[in-house]
């Protein structure tokens, strides 16, 4: 959406990316997510050229281009890595690199850290031979990338002093040529000047509202999360047990990849061989690890379950590019080992050369699954079967992700129902978000002035102090009763006009966001399952589902090539399901078995492990008696 419109101010994070996706939206091919989609692969493309071209250089012994990497003398005679066994090296560190699923991944869908890995991978390409020409050029490079992936950049910082001390000694640090290193950096900085500008267009999505310089500087800092932010010990084993998973992922699960041997070699011989190269590699690895662990045990701490579910795996990006690296130094010396010597030669070259084509076989082969996308219209599925229920000019109330953020490009970059009131309550919570959709609805909150203007100021407190919620429960108390006042009066003013409807995690509470709307409003308020959504009905008289049109088989298509590990899917599979329990048990308990029955039935198709499913389906077939049981029954 935000490239499509070039109208939303982005998370601190991501100005560059959102500014460079929008140029790259403005290309007449295919539909904006198609296009923003395909500079995620463009980029991953680059970086993964980069990395080819930084496993040379690491080869490389001298400034010259050509490959030239001296190994220790043996018996006298000195040896020199082939050049055709570098350039093989190199290849197997891009491929392996290329393979990994979270690089895989994230080539494939709309999303900042291609981008940030294919800067980073050029930032080394700049400091790997630091001359102060060279620096320059990367300070700039390096303030644009802040513009990206903050963390993931950041990680770098010990590992080029190591190279700059390296190349122009300890004392480099306490010259003014270091010092205007810092002025450049401040003009790629400068990207984050987008971040105000496109707020004073008052997009939809204005995040953070960064238009006042106090907004601008607690919206760059992550002033909000930080507030959230809690390091405990519970916490931090589980960001150990993430960082883990995370690893096992990436390399194929239980199975021993051919590539961690390559890994190995390629560490002995780079401690040997590269040992400044070597250091500036080990230390980035352990300062991208204990930066990621630390941030992943702060958001742990009240956040476990977005966290095992959310992007963890690309903050490893830079462990990921060097360990590949380091497999491709291995790749190079065990080829070169194989091409030295008469006896047997060229079996030796076979075996070594089938070894490592193997290790990036096998990495192709246990991510193809994963990352395969073929049919893969999930999110846009989802959001018209969501749509087909919701009646023109209907309020919609969601607090999920997958539903809301597709649900806002559609609306949005493509115009598709605009006249759906689509409110995420998430994001309602912040005052940013409730000034943008009051823009957006005029009509809608008006007529609520006094409730919203109650909420907006005390929303604005928690704004500017993410820790009042905590520190002072009489406030908490009193924004949740604004809270409550807004959206009560909002969907009290909405039936007048006309329909009301709410996403499954928002009537019942699901996942403990606490709104419990099914609660609140049941003396007046009856949740009828309609497809995917229930709508609000007065009283308690009987109402019947209108007939279901969900594209089911594509969605089973997709959780079942993909497996366990595509959560967005399985989490929309899971709406499917409850949604069509619910659907089955009102139907149900209003003596209609014989429809319930084919609810239940759907139900079990999605996921034929649900008890609740089965003890339904068999308390409804129980219930429904043949027609020629009952005719022999008369006679």
């Amino acid at each position: 959406m935000s490239a499509g419109t070039h109208r939303r101010a982005e998370r601190s994070r991501t100005a560059l990316e959102a500014l460079v996706s929008h140029l790259i939206s403005r290309v007449p091919i295919s539909s904006i997510a198609a296009r923003v989609n395909f500079a995620s692969a463009v980029f991953a493309a680059i970086a993964t050229a980069g990395v080819f071209r930084l496993t040379l250089l690491v080869l490389s012994d001298d400034r010259s281009p050509r490959v030239h990497t001296k190994a220790p003398r043996r018996h006298g005679v000195e040896r020199s890595i082939d050049p055709r066994a570098a350039i093989a090296g190199a290849a197997t560190a891009a491929l392996l690199f290329m393979s990994l699923r979270t690089t895989w991944a994230f080539a494939t869908v709309a999303e900042v850290y291609t981008l940030a890995a294919c800067l980073t991978v050029l930032l080394w390409l700049l400091m790997l031979r630091p001359s102060l020409a060279r620096m320059r050029v990367a300070a700039v490079v390096f303030g644009l990338a802040m513009g990206t992936h903050p963390p993931m950049v950041l990680a770098m910082l010990p590992a080029f002093a190591i190279l700059a001390a390296r190349a122009h000694g300890v004392r480099f640090f306490a010259t003014t040529r270091f010092l205007g290193l810092f002025a450049l950096a401040t003009i790629g900085v400068a990207i984050y000047l987008y971040l105000p500008a496109a707020a004073l267009q008052l997009p939809f999505l204005n995040w953070g509202d960064p238009r006042t310089p106090a907004h601008f500087w607690a919206h760059v800092s992550g002033v909000q999360y930080r507030g959230a932010a809690q390091i405990t010990f519970d916490g931090f084993v589980e960001a150990i047990r993430n960082f883990g998973r995370v690893l096992s992922q990436q390399i194929g699960g239980q199975s021993l990849p051919i590539a961690l041997l390559l890994l190995g070699v390629g560490t002995v011989h780079a401690l040997r061989l590269h040992g400044t190269v070597f250091a500036a590699l080990g230390l980035w690895m352990i300062t991208n690890v204990l930066l990621t662990t630390w941030m992943n045990a702060a958001w742990a701490g009240e956040h476990a379950a977005d966290v095992n579910t959310g992007d963890l795996d690309a903050y490893y990006f830079p462990t990921y590019i060097a360990g590949a690296i380091l497999a491709g130094i291995g790749a190079a010396a065990v080829l070169n080992a194989a091409a030295h010597g008469t006896a047997r030669r060229g079996v030796r070259v076979f075996v070594a050369g089938a070894a490592t084509a193997a290790a990036v076989l096998q990495l192709l082969i246990v991510n193809w699954r994963m990352n395969d996308r073929r049919g893969d219209m999930v999110p846009r599925n989802y959001v018209h079967d969501v749509l087909q229920s919701i009646a023109p000019g209907g309020m919609l109330l969601m607090r999920d992700w997958n539903l809301s953020s597709p649900l806002m490009y559609l609306q949005h970059a493509e115009g598709d129902r605009p006249d759906v009131v689509a409110l995420d309550l998430n994001l309602m919570e912040r005052r940013w978000y409730v000034e943008s959709v009051s823009r957006r609805y005029p009509a809608v909150f008006s007529p609520a002035a006094n409730e919203l203007s109650v909420f907006l100021n005390l929303a604005s407190r928690w704004d500017d102090d993410p820790l009042a919620v905590k520190r002072d429960p009489a406030y908490r108390v009193a924004l949740t009763r604004a809270f409550d006042n807004l959206l009560n009066r909002l969907i009290a003013l909405h039936l007048r006009r006309a329909a009301v409807y709410a996403t499954l995690e928002v009537a019942t509470a699901a996942e403990g966001k606490g709104d419990n709307l099914a609660e609140k409003l049941r003396p007046q308020i009856q949740f009828v399952p309609q497809g995917l959504v229930f709508k609000f009905e007065p009283g308690t008289q009987f109402h019947a589902p209108a007939p279901l049109m969900l594209r089911l088989p594509e969605l089973l298509d997709v959780v079942h090539r993909r497996g366990a590990h595509d959560l967005p899917s399985q989490r929309i599979a899971s709406v499917y399901r409850d949604m069509l329990i619910s659907r089955g048990s009102y139907l149900e308990a209003n003596g209609r078995c014989g429809e319930a029955l084919g609810a239940f039935e759907q139900a079990l198709a999605i996921d034929s492990t649900s008890a609740t499913a089965h003890a339904a389906s068999a308390r409804c077939r129980g219930a429904v008696v043949p027609p020629a049981t009952t005719s022999n029954e008369a006679r």
